[in-house]
């Protein structure tokens, strides 16, 4: 494609992401200073139709961006631009001083993705089994029963009721709960080696059967968790576009987002070695998402705890200021201590 070509298709493009509304070659003339006549713009939108980049929904109308159009455009027209000022510094203040702890650092992310593009924000976040043990508690609420409860990093807490020796004492529950918070606290189940485990025992060698059963419980329940969770906010918001007034069409995408699976098999998929991917349309494998674009974008809280920052919108979607605010995001998610 030549560079006149690209400028006429950058503006088509661009003026539809705005609008929504095919694009003639008048309207290019008069908004876009290209330097060119309408009769030669005419002309090269002909072309740009022929060639697959642009369509004409429906006669006497202007035209359109194709799936193909918006892939030429991403691919190798489109420009990461700085994001508004505003933007950035909202993004940046949401973060500032008031984020501790990883489950609050990816509702603030979600929460700014689905306000600044009103597209659906989506999140995939490590399971348990990627998280650090962060304390436990022993309670005994029978003769032969104590509550176990367990915290993870991301204040995620399950209860498990372990079965203890008639006649166990509360302070050896209570030094059960000291030595392990001790020794495992900040630790992921993959960090338990055997020299690590030797010393909880060593310590707890007259608790040495229910320790078994403490630890075992524990594991289990990590382990139990550790799929990835699949976060989602702001799909209302999308539904105000125009292009989804259609009720079927709403029906359908409130049927997919109510897919946990498939959500996840959607962040999941590889991104290969680049720090974003975008699908666009047809490039989507589920038929109720052909009419819609997902970027996706690496992140990696604390530089441990690693998933996806992930958008769906329409094809008209803001491209460029929605990969720089998922870049800004994510380096957010990194730089955070």
């Amino acid at each position: 494609m030549d560079e006149r070509k690209r400028k006429i298709l950058e503006a088509i493009i661009l003026d539809y992401i705005s609008t929504a509304e095919p694009v003639g070659s008048r309207t290019i003339s008069k908004k876009y200073d290209l330097n060119i006549s309408p009769a030669t713009i005419r002309n090269e939108m002909s072309d740009l139709e022929e060639m697959g980049y642009i369509e004409q929904p429906y006669t006497s109308a202007g035209r359109m961006p194709s799936d193909s159009g918006y892939r030429y455009y991403v691919d190798y027209i489109m420009k990461k631009n700085k994001l508004d000022d505003a933007v950035e510094r909202l993004v940046v203040s949401s973060f500032r001083g008031k984020i501790n702890k990883f489950d609050d650092a990816i509702a603030v992310s979600m929460e700014l993705i689905a306000r600044i593009t009103r597209y659906p924000s989506l999140v995939l976040a490590p399971g348990a089994e990627k998280l650090s043990l962060s304390m436990i508690r022993m309670l005994k609420v029978e003769d032969t029963k104590a509550l176990l409860i367990l915290i993870t990093e991301n204040r995620q807490v399950e209860n498990v009721f372990i079965d203890i020796p008639s006649g166990f004492l509360e302070s050896d529950l209570e030094l059960i709960t000291n030595v392990i918070n001790s020794k495992l606290s900040g630790k992921k189940i993959s960090d338990w080696n055997k020299t690590l485990i030797a010393e909880v025992y060593h310590e707890l060698l007259k608790q040495k059967e229910i320790l078994t059963a403490v630890l075992e419980a524990i594991e289990d329940r990590m382990h139990k968790n550790k799929e990835h969770r699949i976060h989602l906010t702001g799909l209302i918001q999308m539904l105000n576009e125009p292009e989804f007034h259609d009720v079927k069409k709403v029906r359908s995408i409130l049927a997919f987002f109510d897919d946990k699976k498939i959500l996840e098999n959607i962040l999941v998929k590889s991104l290969q070695d680049d720090d974003y991917e975008v699908y666009i349309g047809k490039e989507n494998e589920q038929d109720e998402i052909k009419d819609c674009s997902i970027i996706k974008r690496k992140y990696n809280f604390r530089g441990d705890l690693e998933g996806i920052l992930g958008i769906i919108g329409p094809k008209r979607m803001d491209y460029s200021g929605t990969i720089s605010l998922l870049d800004l995001i994510s380096d957010m998610l990194e730089q955070k201590k």
